[in-house]
């Protein structure tokens, strides 16, 4: 199965790179992508774990009361699954590890 995950980012000037998550479905010889959720800004992509129909990115982000300026410490997880009946992604859960 040559599926993926897809990890994307927006940096449309200034100081904020924003990131994605798609999920890239290879189908009769060439990829469709599904729709994309939003994960954060400046924040830092640490691995994908990947469960049935599901998987979790690991990122480090900010605390709520930090700036942007400062390096993201507090290890946060974003539940995403995975509809194959209409080939979407939803957000399941986000939290604080």
């Amino acid at each position: 199965d040559n599926d993926a995950v897809v990890i994307l980012t927006h940096e449309p000037g200034g100081s904020g790179t924003f990131y994605y998550v798609s999920v890239a479905i290879f189908r009769d010889g060439k990829y469709v992508s599904t729709n994309t959720l939003f994960i954060g800004d400046r924040i830092k992509i640490q691995n994908i774990e990947f469960a049935d129909q599901e998987f979790i990115v690991h990122y480090l982000d900010r605390r709520l009361d930090q700036d942007f300026s400062e390096v993201p410490m507090l290890s946060k997880s974003f539940h995403v699954k995975y509809n194959s009946q209409n080939q979407t992604i939803s957000s399941v859960s986000s939290s604080v590890i």
